[in-house]
This record gives C-alpha cells, structure tokens and sequence, in this order.
C-alpha cells in the first residue's frame, strides 16, 4: 500500500480530531488523533504494519492510501476522458441574439454585437440537431444566453417547445435556465419562462443605484437599476433568481452597501447572492481593475460568509467536488451557438467568427479547428504546474479559456482557501448531525 498523493490533514481542534480530505476521492473524514499518528508513521517509514486492519480498510475506502501499482494520474485521465467525451449528455448554450439593451462597460461581447435575427433555417436545424442525438441521450440541457436572450423570446418560445417534446417522447431529461440582464424579466415573462422549464435565471447587479447605473446602464446612458431590482420582487418567487455581483477593484468597496440594500428590500430569503470575478476577456476592460484570483478569492469567501451570516442563500458552505472536465469548452458534447448557427467552445467567444469551429448550416465553413482540438485534447497531467499540485482533481487545469489565451492566473479558487472551505463544511455537517452519514469518522 502507498499514501494518496491528494491528502489533505488539517487539525481540527473543536472535535480534538484531524480533517482528512482526499481531492482526487472527495473524501471527508474526522480521524481520531492516534489514528492520524499511526497514519504518519505509515507514511514516514513506508511501513503498513502501523495501520491495524479496520485502519486500512477506512483509508483505503476513503481512497487516501491506494495499492502500490495503482496511478492516480491514471485512474483521473481515465475518468476525465470518459466524461469529457461522453455522448449522454447534451448541453447547449444558445445565444439568442447578440444584440443587447445595456451598455455594460466590461462587455466582452461588445465589439461582436448585431441586430440579426435567427432565422428559421437555424431554428430548424438546431431542432435537428437534438434530434439526431436523442435516441442515445439521457439529458439535454440548455443555457438562454445572449446578448440579452430576452430581447427575442420567439426563439425561446419556438425552441422550448421542440426540445420539451423530443425529451418527453424520447423519455430525455430536461433543463434550461437563462442568463439575462433582468431589466425585461417582469413576472409575465417569468412566468412564461417556468412553462418552458426554465427554473432558474442568473440577473446581475453590479452595486447599490449610484455604482450600478455607471457600470450597467441601458445602451442610450439611463439607468437600470431601479427596474432591475423591481423584476427581481416581482419574479423571485416565480424564478430561483441567482444574484451575481460582477465584481473588481472599482466596485468592491460597495459592496457591504448592496447587501443591506437586498436585505431591506425582503429579498433575503427569497434570492441566492454571489460575487462574479471580472475578467479581462477579449482585452474588453481595463487590465489594472481587475482582481488576482487570489485577491478575488479572500474578497468572495469574506463576502458569502457576511452573506451567510446575514441570513442570505449562498454558496458557503459549497464543497470541492471533483471536476473534469472544466466546463462547455472543454466537454466534447456541450456547445455554443450564435443567431446565424456558428459554433463555439466557450461563451467569451460568441460572435467572434474566427474563433467557431463550426456551422449547422454551412456544411463548407471549416472553422478554426485547431483551437476546437486545443481545446479538448489538453490533459492537464502533462503540464508540469499541474501535474505536481494536489487540488488538481478539483481543478483539471483550471478555466480553458484562460489557458488558450495564454493567462498564468487560471487555477482555482480551492487553491487559496480550500482548507477554511473544508473546515466550514465539516463544521456544518457536524452541527447537522449528519457527519457520520455523509462523510465518516475514522
């Protein structure tokens, strides 16, 4: 037997135990502490006599020691390969136009915006597009994207009703959900939207009226705050409203000012809060104002913790889960459309032509192949920054995109606070009485 190269041992003095994770396994468990020093020495002298039978069958479960011919490395490609190239799923994000009423001022789609139309070609073929996989899917998903998605909704009208009847003749699972701006999402539309199995709607508010109206006003300079906020009263029992907080160095200061602004507005219970990490995508802002990572990450865990602590839904208590692959860009049947059927790998590069790989309607438009391959041949077990660190599993990586792009600050959040994140949801478990049930003791 050998040691895991993914364990995570971290005293944890209000049981008098140690928190033992293993990011390649998801394993959580509280060791007793002449468990964990019978495990040291296991590991120091390589020697397995120190572990006691029920021991090692708890470690071994756990996946924190593994048999000596076993390599991680191994068994992680074999499951990110299996996943990123499997065809049960389908997810599709579709740009419904890439027009868009606000005039955000780090838009990264702003120099690819247009007034056209999908058209019923397109239409029909994206139709024929799920078709033609639905005997060998389990689940089709589906993000409204844009532009603003909203400013078209027979695109939304026409496409849901296909897919909800493909998925229930071919017994497919189904589920949408829609990143919109919110400034049309009144409560007729999000009431239309539930009917089209859309449950949950991303809106984003940048800061209290004086902060968000700078950074998101509609295209002609007015203001949006007030309607936005309004929608959101008016649909959050409609819609589960995810609130994003896009968020840099300009306008993190405001933040304590938003939160009691939702708080007074009864929204506390009835929305789920985060912040979004703006990025420099398509050189689209000001590279100074934006956050590090590792910046960013100490920013958002201080703000979902006053956010928990405030009474509000979010993701506090989130665990590092394992992932790979990455996202829709990295996974082989997951995919980007624009309104005139141009296919992409990653949302950023919507309406940017150069960078499609392909076309469901031009059978002849080759596309740039070659970003498509790098996209999806990267194995992150051959880089050597990757290779050697230990939230890999939980990482693969990190963003795709930052990565073709050529940024150096792309890993994730885990790497930064991964040990309070661990520390909090153990926590958690234990005042739920359910650590025992979900994780274990060892």
């Amino acid at each position: 037997m050998k040691a895991s190269n993914y364990n995570f041992f971290y005293d944890f003095p209000e049981e008098g135990k140690t928190l033992a994770y293993n990011s390649r396994t998801a394993a959580l468990a509280l060791m007793e502490k002449d468990k964990y020093d019978s495990y040291q020495k296991f590991q120091n002298e390589n020697d397995i006599t120190y572990l006691d039978a029920e021991l090692i069958k708890q470690l071994k479960l756990g996946g924190f020691i593994l048999d000596r011919d076993l390599s991680e490395i191994d068994i992680m490609k074999s499951r990110l390969l299996r996943n990123r190239y499997s065809t049960r799923q389908l997810g599709l994000t579709i740009a419904t136009t890439l027009n868009c009423n606000l005039g955000c001022i780090y838009c990264y789609e702003k120099d690819f915006r247009n007034n056209k139309k999908m058209s019923q070609e397109v239409l029909d073929k994206i139709v024929e597009l799920v078709m033609n996989q639905a005997k060998g899917l389990d689940s089709l998903s589906v993000c409204w994207y844009g532009g603003e998605p909203l400013l078209d909704m027979n695109v939304i009208r026409f496409l849901s009703n296909k897919f909800m009847q493909i998925c229930e003749e071919n017994k497919i699972e189904y589920s949408a959900s829609i990143i919109t701006n919110g400034y049309r999402l009144d409560r007729s539309l999000a009431e239309e939207l539930r009917g089209f199995k859309v449950f949950m709607a991303q809106v984003t508010i940048d800061g209290p009226k004086e902060i968000h109206d700078i950074r998101r006003p509609l295209v002609g300079g007015q203001p949006t705050f007030d309607k936005i906020l309004d929608n959101i009263k008016e649909t959050s029992d409609v819609l589960n409203i995810s609130l994003r907080i896009n968020t840099d160095t300009t306008n993190k200061d405001e933040l304590d000012d938003l939160l009691q602004l939702i708080k007074n507005s009864d929204l506390k219970e009835k929305i789920h809060i985060y912040l979004g990490h703006v990025k420099n995508s398509n050189d689209c802002y000001s590279k100074n104002s934006c956050m590090t990572t590792k910046s960013f990450t100490e920013l958002s865990y201080e703000f979902d913790e006053k956010v928990h602590n405030n009474g509000f839904h979010s993701g506090f208590y989130s665990f590092p889960n394992l992932t790979g692959p990455y996202c829709t860009a990295d996974s082989m049947n997951s995919m980007v459309l624009d309104p005139e059927g141009y296919i992409y790998n990653c949302w950023t590069e919507v309406g940017n032509v150069k960078d499609s790989y392909g076309s469901i309607v031009d059978e002849s438009f080759e596309g740039n192949i070659n970003l498509r391959l790098e996209y999806l041949l990267f194995e992150p077990f051959n880089n050597d920054k990757c290779s050697s660190c230990k939230i890999l599993p939980v990482c693969m990586g990190g963003c795709p995109n930052s990565r073709v792009s050529g940024e150096d600050d792309r890993c994730s959040e885990y790497k930064y606070n991964l040990q309070k994140k661990l520390e909090d949801y153990a926590t958690f478990l234990i005042k739920q009485s359910s650590m025992k049930e979900e994780h274990s003791i060892i």
